[in-house]
């Protein structure tokens, strides 16, 4: 069984800017690290479906630190649910 993870898991062994991550408004959002270092542009369209913001927000909430830690809990309870899985065995 493959890691479907694998390729989050090595891109955050890259250099990434640290989060949190935050937006900037404007014509275009910018996501920003806390310290000001911009990490994308999330262009408009005016005829685009869906909002060019809610995907600034996404990527914001994405920050290389929070995915680290989403990993690590999953990671955790995956472990801890083979051990009950090891232990009704």
């Amino acid at each position: 069984m493959t890691d479907r993870y694998e390729r989050i898991r090595k891109a955050l062994e890259k250099e990434l800017t640290p989060g949190p991550w935050e937006i900037k408004d404007g014509r275009t959002d910018t996501v920003e690290s806390v310290q000001g270092y911009p990490v994308c542009t999330v262009h408009w369209q005016p005829d685009e479906r869906y909002g060019h913001g809610s995907r600034a927000v996404y990527i914001a909430a994405c920050d290389p630190d929070t995915i680290r830690a989403l990993l690590e809990e999953r990671d955790a309870l995956r472990e801890q649910l083979g051990k009950g899985m090891e232990q009704k065995a």
